[in-house]
């Protein structure tokens, strides 16, 4: 996608648009800020700036689609600049990080079942490493006698 200095969204490829719910003429000439949500503006035009200073910036929040959901999005933003140090456009590469925010979530959830299986398993669990203790759960504390550190 491209956008011009006037924050217009100029050029786009169909993955661009259908991520939005909109056509590539519906969205072509609309301001940027309309596929972002409402909440995530400021960030946007601070982020927007952060490009602008740095020629190239990457960050993540929130776009919305035209039937009003959210998902969020990933930007590599690079700004090009005519030969007087001018900004011309901007080039940017959006991803819809919906699936992989939903992978990242279930893993999260699959890590706590499996650390509360082991730390409350009855039987004692443990990892060596190098010859020392690198983990035990509470029964495996209780048959070698150990405690807690306190915290």
């Amino acid at each position: 996608m491209v956008t011009s200095v006037n924050d217009r969204l100029d050029i786009m490829n169909p993955a661009y648009a259908e991520m939005h719910g909109w056509t590539i003429e519906d969205l072509t000439g609309r301001p940027a800020m309309d596929v972002i949500a409402e909440d995530s503006r400021k960030a946007f035009a601070e982020n927007i700036l952060q490009a602008h200073e740095k020629g190239h910036h990457i960050f993540e929040l929130d776009h919305i689609r035209k039937d009003g959901t959210r998902f969020p999005a990933l930007h590599d933003i690079t700004v090009k600049r005519d030969g007087m140090g001018n900004v011309l456009y901007r080039i940017a590469n959006i991803q819809d990080l919906t699936a992989q925010k939903r992978t990242e979530e279930k893993l999260r959830e699959s890590e706590t079942r499996y650390r509360l299986l082991i730390e409350n398993a009855p039987d004692g669990i443990f990892v060596q490493t190098q010859g020392r203790f690198a983990y035990l759960n509470k029964a495996a504390m209780r048959i070698f006698g150990a405690e807690y550190p306190k915290s």
